[in-house]
């Protein structure tokens, strides 16, 4: 079964999505760069509003992951409960501090994402240079949100391969970067543990204002690929 990853914006999205059920719901600032920190006491309100739902959270543009800003963040959030953070790799020349930064942080219970970019794979780093690392899941994600998919940027061979090489190496895995309805089969074909969706749930597809409806529709339409893909587990 695939999931489903919803992003929120803030407090107020929360309580227009409540009785929504993402299998997960990611709390990401829409108009800071590709992965923006909605901020501490923002998030203590949403968590409020959806108590015992799965959530996530993006951790920032912080170029550098081993900066003490991102590390208390970490353990803030592994404080609050929240199950996953994703991290993102802006630039290869920081890829051994996210070595530091994943030992920074190995004793908390949150599941830390290693964020990659579509734009960036075979440009700044391969696939295999980030899988190297000791995250617990990766997923691939648009750094420019210009409408164009990571399924666009990429190609099904290097989704596919990144799929592959996650599963060899036990690591979850997730698509995200610009997805609709209209490629939604095409997606899950890649069999990613979850994909990701913000502008797919929005009014107008303009990323601003999340749609009660387009979630909705959303969530029913992947639930009827899963019962194509997985009768049985259905």
């Amino acid at each position: 079964m695939i999931k489903i990853l919803g992003s929120i914006k803030d407090f107020s999205e929360a309580e227009q999505v409540k009785d929504i059920k993402f299998d997960i719901t990611d709390l990401k600032s829409v108009n800071d760069g590709a992965l923006g920190y909605v901020g501490d006491s923002e998030i203590i309100k949403i968590k409020n509003v959806l108590k015992n739902r799965t959530l996530s959270v993006t951790a920032g543009n912080n170029k550098h992951p081993g900066c003490d800003e991102l590390i208390s963040r970490v353990s803030f959030l592994d404080g609050l409960g929240i199950s996953y953070v994703k991290v993102g790799f802006f630039d290869k020349a920081y890829i051994k501090e996210h070595e530091y930064f994943l030992q920074s942080v190995s004793s908390y219970k949150i599941k830390k994402v290693g964020v990659l970019f579509a734009e960036n794979i075979n440009k700044f780093y391969t696939i295999n240079e980030i899988l190297s690392l000791n995250y617990d899941g990766f997923m691939i994600d648009t750094q420019n949100k210009d409408n164009r998919s990571s399924l666009d940027i990429l190609g099904p061979s290097l989704i596919s391969d990144f799929i592959t090489k996650c599963k060899m190496k036990n690591k979850f895995n997730g698509l995200s970067g610009s997805l609709d309805s209209k490629i939604l089969f095409e997606i899950m074909k890649f069999n990613s543990n979850f994909i990701g969706f913000r502008g797919a749930l929005c009014c107008n597809s303009n990323r601003q204002k999340i749609s009660y409806l387009n979630s909705n529709f959303i969530i029913n339409k992947v639930k009827l690929i899963n019962q194509k893909m997985y009768p049985k587990a259905v």
